[in-house]
């Protein structure tokens, strides 16, 4: 079995759909593939990437078994849960693991924004129930509340969970994370990798997805000890992330340009998602329009506007 704690690239991967909106495991397999092909030694399935908040509970272990089985035990395959609320977070957690997953990325309960207390218990709750590694995941802006350091020590002493995805892009909070816990410390932002230059273990990251290959440079550099050659490899990949992260969310960006590069059948998405509006793209091959990659795109042989981008409600058979 994979370790999802000597991981040192997870791509937080999105969920393709069919031009319906029924899952697309076929393109799953295939991204997934290409990923650990090009370096990527770990995958996040039903993260906020890959649209959780869209994703029925059986569907997410279809997304499990159909990464599990295209990884090969090539890299570890991590699913998301407990970002809706405990209970939910148990159960996703607990038939996750059964899956095939080799670890479980613990969210806040965005809707419910709980005290330090509380969220400490949902933790517990969940690594309870995972009998598998447990990266927390911290990201305030997204959930509404975040994980206080004391709230992190606490934690830390759950048997299960052993690391932590931080999204705050705080290099001060990162230091201190890596100073006073034994968790694994995972950069949780493309834009904040270069705090790795400093310690930690890796990288949780969107551009993953387009770019696995730069990214493993990257990577490789940043926890080498080569900061001059990291510093490199940020400055050519800032185009890009802000491509993926500035004008829409990134799901539906990443999976607009991945559909352009023909790597995913459609970029279609899930409401309340929708797919971006024509400003939208335009701002998004400005974007791309400096970036220093993507061959083709620079060739004139990308096209961003697919109609399927538009997101929709799934109409079930």
């Amino acid at each position: 079995m994979p370790d999802p704690l000597s991981t040192r690239l997870f791509a937080a991967t999105v969920t393709p759909f069919t031009a319906d909106g029924h899952l697309d495991l076929a393109a799953l397999a295939a991204h997934v593939d290409r990923l650990v092909t090009q370096g990527v030694d770990g995958v996040v399935v039903a993260g906020t990437t890959g649209e959780s908040g869209a994703i029925a509970p059986a569907e997410r272990l279809d997304l499990v078994r159909t990464a599990v089985d295209a990884a090969a035990r090539r890299a570890a395959v991590v699913v998301g849960a407990g970002e809706h609320d405990t209970t939910e977070g148990i159960a996703l957690a607990a038939d996750g693991v059964r899956a095939g997953a080799d670890g479980v990325l613990v969210a806040a309960p965005a809707a419910s924004r709980p005290s330090q207390a509380g969220l400490l218990a949902h933790v517990w709750a969940i690594a309870d129930a995972a009998e598998a590694p447990v990266m927390l995941y911290d990201n305030p802006r997204r959930f509404g509340v975040g994980f206080e350091t004391a709230t992190l020590l606490r934690a830390a002493d759950h048997p299960n969970v052993r690391a932590v995805k931080d999204a705050t892009e705080n290099p001060h909070r990162a230091a201190e994370i890596m100073g006073l816990t034994d968790l694994a410390y995972y950069a949780g932002s493309d834009a904040a990798a270069m705090v790795l230059t400093a310690g930690g273990q890796g990288v949780v990251g969107v551009g993953v997805n387009v770019e696995p290959a730069l990214w493993r440079a990257y990577v490789d550099a940043l926890l080498g000890g080569d900061p001059d050659v990291a510093g490199g490899f940020a400055e050519r990949l800032a185009p890009l992330d802000h491509a993926l992260h500035r004008h829409v969310p990134p799901a539906v960006a990443t999976k607009v340009v991945l559909r352009g590069l023909g790597l995913l059948p459609t970029a279609r998405v899930r409401l309340p998602l929708v797919g971006p509006l024509p400003e939208e793209t335009a701002a998004i091959r400005r974007d791309l329009e400096v970036y220093d990659g993507l061959p083709d795109f620079h060739r004139g042989l990308v096209r961003l506007d697919h109609p399927d981008a538009h997101g929709g409600a799934l109409r079930l058979r």
